[in-house]
């Protein structure tokens, strides 16, 4: 997965060899001020905080984080930089400073920066524990003369970088000013610099490659120049017939820069709203955006938008559109006809005034079909809704599933659950369960559970995108309180011993 955003969560790491995030062949992330604490200072369940794998050589950062007494706290495996080596396989340091463009591109990749490490058992930052051979690196440069890395390290943890798996030494720069900046180390290089640390919050905010806050307008002329020397790069590379290695290297360089800073800015339009924002205008902001890059994926961003707004007419016509405006391949012609498919289907419930949460077997029985049958980002909705509201998860080679074990077990040969959907021990419970109601609706926050002979075993909140916005296993005197939520329509799941009941509610 590309341009993940995990920002401000708490992590807690307390099951033997486990870890809080793990992300393997992801770039383009913001992981960014979040806690990763074991509650446990004295066990030996070898826990890690933070495990990335295979991060390529894009210009990612782990920014401004906290790990509280975990055996390691950030583990980097196999490649996550740029690197450089000579003939005789030697490591060859380049200055990402004042780069030679001529002669080469600088190193690129990930740095971990302004993060604070308490009491780790063994390490605080890993590169590695696999064989060299395998390429274990993060960026060759952590920090810089300008802005030092910034990291914080307390307590008497035995080693705070441990570089020796690496595939070359780390130069670290360190404030000297700065409590807590000089870490203990194997395979590291101590730069010293009086330059202040610089770590301000990132939270909401569209951040330069200088570290400088910039607003979206000069934030989309940076991304206008990077792209202009990216396709400067990219004619001079297919002019060498592929043979330039050099053209090949800044393509690489200058497409990572661009992108990331260009999602950043997407990431910063989203994270901008509140409760006082109207989300359609959240929603367009987001679309002129898409529509000002335009790529493939922006496009099918662009009709996710459109199914965001139950309006299915604008998400098939972006889909018509996208067979004129890209080289649509086989794989994609695949993905294409399965989304049109699939918007086509929720048009269809529309009309016969059905949602999401109150599907018939038969309509069960078409998106399992549909989801065996089909690739691309319409399984994964198809997924989404027949793993987290039916528990019907589905394991598919090549297509994306419910995933995280947080919607149902996955099911390999078992007994199909779709009959516990639709069952219930007796004609009184279901009686019991239709006369479930919810009231008042419309509500300004609290809402009151009438009628209920039934043990409720839990609740569950979704928005009309499917997404779980609030749960809780017990209700304080019949009433469900929901004003944290912005206005808008929600889907209420009572679960009770005698199976579910939805319930829709509108928030004012």
């Amino acid at each position: 997965m590309s341009y993940p955003e995990l920002i401000n969560n708490k992590f807690i790491v307390e099951q033997p060899a486990s870890f809080g995030v793990f992300a393997n062949y992801a770039t383009g992330y913001r992981i960014e001020e979040n806690t990763f604490e074991d509650p446990d200072p004295n066990s030996e369940k070898s826990t890690v905080g933070l495990l990335i794998s295979n991060s390529g050589s894009a210009e990612n950062e782990v920014y401004k984080n906290e790990y509280k007494t975990l055996n390691v706290a950030q583990q980097f495996l196999y490649k996550n930089s740029r690197i450089t080596t000579s003939g005789t396989g030697t490591q060859q340091p380049l200055d990402d400073l004042m780069p030679n463009f001529k002669s080469h591109p600088p190193i690129t990749g990930l740095q971990t920066l302004c993060n604070d490490f308490y009491y780790s058992q063994s390490v605080d930052i890993l590169v590695g524990n696999c064989p060299k051979y395998y390429e274990n690196s993060i960026r060759e440069r952590q920090g810089s003369m300008q802005k030092p890395a910034g990291n914080e390290f307390r307590g008497n943890t035995p080693l705070n970088i441990d570089n020796t798996l690496s595939q070359h030494t780390i130069n670290y720069y360190y404030d000297i000013h700065a409590a807590n900046a000089v870490p203990s180390k194997q395979n590291v290089s101590l730069i010293s610099t009086s330059s202040s640390n610089g770590c301000p919050s990132k939270l909401g905010k569209v951040i330069e490659e200088t570290g400088q806050e910039q607003t979206p307008e000069l934030a989309l002329a940076q991304y206008n120049d990077w792209d202009s020397k990216y396709e400067s790069w990219l004619d001079q590379f297919l002019a060498s017939g592929g043979k330039d290695q050099q053209a090949l290297d800044m393509v690489s360089y200058y497409s990572a820069l661009k992108d990331n800073l260009f999602n950043s800015i997407i990431v910063n339009t989203f994270g901008g709203y509140d409760e006082k924002e109207d989300p359609h205008t959240i929603i367009e902001n987001l679309r002129d955006l898409f529509y000002y890059r335009g790529n493939y994926m922006d496009y099918l961003s662009i009709m996710e938008t459109f199914l965001a707004e139950n309006d299915y007419n604008q998400a098939l016509a972006i889909l018509a559109k996208m067979y004129n405006q890209f080289a649509v391949t086989k794989e994609h012609d695949m993905e294409l006809g399965g989304l049109e498919t699939y918007v086509q289907w929720l048009q269809q419930l529309e009309k016969k005034g059905i949602n999401i949460y109150e599907l018939s077997q038969q309509e069960l029985d078409f998106l399992i079909g549909y989801v065996q049958s089909n690739i691309g980002r319409g399984v994964v909705f198809a997924n989404i809704i027949l793993c987290k509201l039916y528990e019907i998860c589905m394991e598919q080679e090549g297509a994306a599933n419910c995933g995280g074990g947080s919607g149902g077990e996955m099911i390999t040969g078992v007994e199909d659950p779709r009959e516990s959907v639709s069952s219930a021990s007796s004609a009184f419970q279901k009686s019991a369960l239709e006369n479930i109601t919810l009231y008042p609706n419309p509500t300004t926050g609290e809402l009151t559970i009438k009628n209920y002979e039934l043990k409720i075993t839990s609740i569950e909140i979704f928005d009309v995108y499917g997404r779980n916005v609030g749960a809780t296993l017990a209700v304080a005197q019949g009433k469900i309180n929901i004003s944290h939520l912005n206005p808008g329509i929600y889907f209420v799941k009572i679960t009770t011993d005698a199976g579910a009941v939805v319930k829709k509610v509108v928030k004012h």
